[in-house]
């Protein structure tokens, strides 16, 4: 198999799993590269094997692979093995194979692969309007693809069948249009085709008349080859043809170091055996023209030789007919003539009209008395070029403007998507932004809500203790009074009589002695009661609690309740709490109180835990919340903070407060266990 095809195949195999799927690990790679080399080896295994190289590819094609990463593969390599040119019905077969296999797959690429492989075909056997069709058609499905490599492949397919149309315009702008397309390519096979769109500019401009131009363009193309060695054809075909150019512009001498450059690699005569034939002639028009005939009988023979051995047919007539010139030019009237006969017999054979206006004109100038007749043919011969060449372009104008018509409606179904996606767009984010508009209102009066609310606790919360505090006021008020009656009233009713009793005592009888002494007695009794109530009224009475664990617990619960917190409470079960002394649990009571009133207030905690614990002589509560927390260091204390701090000192116990920003707040409080009442009352207050 033919080394540059089995390249090809390899990169197209590569470009089809690429365009697959984006993202392919290294060993599914190599799998895939694997299948395909497989699938050329099955090929060269069964054409090699098989004598008759036709049937077996009929036979390859009803076994086609599935697998879509080696389908174009497969394809090429069974066209690789064989000829376009002459009987061409089997080739036709593959591709129609092709063609119909891609439509079934819906695979666009395979399908603007196959036609291009069609243009190929049209190419070689010179059938110039079908091939415009197959590359404008690869051109077409290319778009789809949206693969600009592929588009401009498929442009520069047509451009060359409307240059051998004779539209150069047209070509030069489709030309133009492929560079475009591949300006943002940095691939190796993106250079190459840069290289041909700059050549192929050449050749357009060339044809305008625009030599230097030509070789503006040609030059342009030679800074993009890397490789100069003799094995690049490109490199080469560009010498040949600034070598034209030259030639065309009548530089003689550089147009011959131009072809001399491509003729003096006889490797290339093997390599490139057309490109070498065709160096060869060119050279012999220059040497002509610059009158240095020695050498260029030998080499129109040999070019001859060539075109005749690569069964070159469309090359011949002109073959032929510049050797009919190159005698004519020596005054061999008779080899002169006889190549002018093989020239015309061979463009007529044919069809090469263009060739036939040539040979005409050099046969009337040889044979003048076949002059006229020769000039009237001639006439017709133009005119029916003239015709056909007006037909094949409105027939080509109709296609473009089909094409361009297909363009636009795509450009404008592209057009209209995007509307759509705009308008979509559009309202999905005005639905977006009404959403969030609605959702930050409902948010707002929530949160104004729960800010109400909250005020609303709040105050709730200050009157109840507003109200506590006048309860407990009252309540300390009427135990004053009620101790200030006894104490005032029934207390000095009572010393009253005990006196009236002593003075009873003057009476000496035995009765009144005996009922003075009992009366007496008994008032003692009272009065010490009364004394005794006066004073648990007055002092310790209130401060005393039945269950001072309770009594806590339903602080708790009252406060935290309300203010919709978690609580929790932990105490020391061992401890005998009730045995405290009162005015150190009325204290610790009070103590306890300020704090959860403070969280309630300020903190915006969720939870509050409470905690009681004996240790040894002294009792240990901590009261910690989850709340917003605040610097310690910072600021004025407080009213609570102070009467905090005046309970403590009273009981002679310690005090602590910890927080921290975002992170609650913990009090400890810390007072001995067995101080006494009397140590407790008379503590050295604040002052």
């Amino acid at each position: 198999m033919n080394l540059g095809i089995r390249t090809i195949l390899s990169l197209t195999i590569s470009f089809v799993v690429f365009s697959s799927c984006e993202e392919q690990t290294t060993t599914a790679e190599g799998s895939i590269n694997l299948q395909g080399e497989v699938v050329l080896k099955r090929i060269d295994s069964v054409l090699e094997s098989s004598p008759d190289k036709p049937e077996a590819i009929v036979r390859l094609l009803k076994s086609v692979p599935k697998t879509d990463t080696v389908f174009i593969g497969y394809y090429e390599g069974l066209l690789d093995h064989l000829n376009p040119v002459g009987d061409s019905s089997i080739y036709r077969r593959v591709l129609s194979d092709w063609e119909e296999n891609a439509l079934d797959k819906k695979d666009t690429v395979a399908r603007a692969a196959a036609y291009s492989a069609w243009y190929t075909l049209y190419r070689r056997n010179n059938v110039m309007d079908s091939a415009y069709l197959s590359a404008n058609s690869s051109y077409t499905l290319s778009l789809k693809s949206d693969d600009p490599f592929a588009i401009a492949s498929s442009l520069q397919k047509r451009a060359v069948a409307e240059y051998y149309l004779h539209d150069y315009y047209t070509s030069q702008n489709t030309i133009i249009t492929a560079l475009r397309y591949l300006e943002n390519l940095d691939t190796e096979e993106a250079n190459k085709r840069k290289i041909f769109c700059y050549n192929m500019l050449g050749t357009t401009a060339n044809a305008l008349k625009n030599h230097q131009q030509a070789i503006d363009f040609r030059l342009k193309a030679l800074e993009l080859i890397e490789d100069k060695s003799f094995a690049n054809r490109s490199y080469y075909s560009i010498l040949n043809n600034l070598g034209y150019s030259a030639y065309e512009m009548q530089d003689y001498e550089q147009a011959m170091q131009y072809f001399h450059g491509v003729t003096d690699y006889d490797s290339l005569r093997i390599l490139e055996p057309a490109l070498y034939a065709r160096s060869l002639v060119n050279l012999g028009l220059t040497e002509l023209a610059n009158n240095k005939k020695d050498s260029i009988e030998y080499r129109y023979k040999q070019a001859l030789q060539i075109r005749d051995s690569l069964n070159a047919e469309r090359s011949m007539p002109r073959s032929y007919y510049f050797l009919a010139e190159y005698y004519w030019a020596e005054q061999d009237t008779a080899k002169a003539l006889e190549y002018v006969h093989y020239a015309t017999e061979k463009a007529n054979e044919l069809g090469e009209l263009d060739a036939l206006q040539d040979i005409m004109i050099l046969e009337a100038q040889i044979e003048p008395e076949k002059a006229p007749a020769l000039m009237v043919s001639l006439d017709s011969l133009k005119e029916q070029l003239a015709i056909n060449e007006r037909q094949i372009q409105d027939k080509f104008a109709r296609v473009r403007f089909n094409t361009d018509a297909y363009i636009a409606e795509n450009e404008n179904l592209e057009r209209r998507q995007l509307m759509y996606i705009g308008i979509l767009a559009g309202v999905l984010l005005l639905g977006t932004s009404v959403f969030i508009i609605i959702s930050q209102r409902v948010r707002n009066q929530k949160l104004r809500f729960e800010k109400k609310q909250q005020e609303t606790n709040e105050e709730i919360f200050n009157l109840m203790l507003t109200q506590n505090e006048k309860i407990e006021e009252s309540k300390k008020n009427e135990q004053k009074r009620i101790s200030e009656d006894l104490h005032d009233g029934v207390l000095g009713e009572m010393n009253g009589i005990r006196m009236v009793l002593l003075g009873l005592n003057e009476k000496s009888d035995e009765a009144s002695q005996s009922l003075r002494k009992q009366a007496i007695t008994k008032l003692q009794t009272v009065q010490e009661e009364i004394r005794t109530i006066s004073h648990q009224l007055n002092d310790s009475a209130y401060e005393k609690f039945h269950n001072f664990i309770v009594s806590l617990e339903e602080l708790l619960e009252e406060f935290c309740t309300a203010a919709g917190l978690e609580y929790e409470m932990h105490f020391d079960k061992d401890c005998d709490w009730d045995n405290l002394p009162g005015l150190i649990k009325i204290n610790t009571y009070r103590i306890v109180q300020e704090c959860i009133q403070n969280t309630v207030k300020h903190a915006q905690a969720s939870r509050v835990t409470l905690t009681l614990g004996a240790f040894g002589s002294y009792c240990e509560i901590r009261i910690k919340d989850d709340g917003v927390g605040f610097e310690t260091g910072k600021g004025k204390r407080g009213i609570g903070q102070k009467n905090i701090k005046s309970r403590v000192k009273k009981m002679n116990g310690q005090w602590e407060i910890h927080s921290t920003p975002g992170q609650g707040t913990e009090v400890i409080l810390k007072v001995p266990s067995g101080i006494t009442e009397n140590e407790v009352k008379f503590a050295p207050a604040d002052r």
